[in-house]
């Protein structure tokens, strides 16, 4: 997933809120007393503090908690002075 915004030139960090959702497999009773196999879903949310550095590179940034997701940032600057931000 990618996404794309403009922040003002002076800005020198954001805080990421990322959420996702950790899936576990369990069984539960059916009517007729067997096992029901089903996933259940553990929402998870971590915020991450993104240094905007220049340069086009591109950095990947670990979610803390999550033991897998990460973040990958890759900034390029707009020098359009037409744009508010410019």
């Amino acid at each position: 997933m990618g996404l794309s915004f403009l922040v003002p030139g002076d800005m020198h960090a954001l805080t990421v809120t990322v959420r996702w959702g950790d899936y576990t497999q369990a069984e539960l009773p059916e009517a007729d007393g067997g096992p029901l196999s089903v996933w259940q879903r553990e929402p998870r949310e971590a915020r991450v503090e993104v240094a905007l550095r220049g340069g086009g590179e591109q950095t990947v940034h670990n979610v803390p908690g999550s033991g897998g997701p990460s973040e990958t940032k890759r900034f390029r600057y707009c020098t359009n002075k037409s744009h508010p931000f410019g």
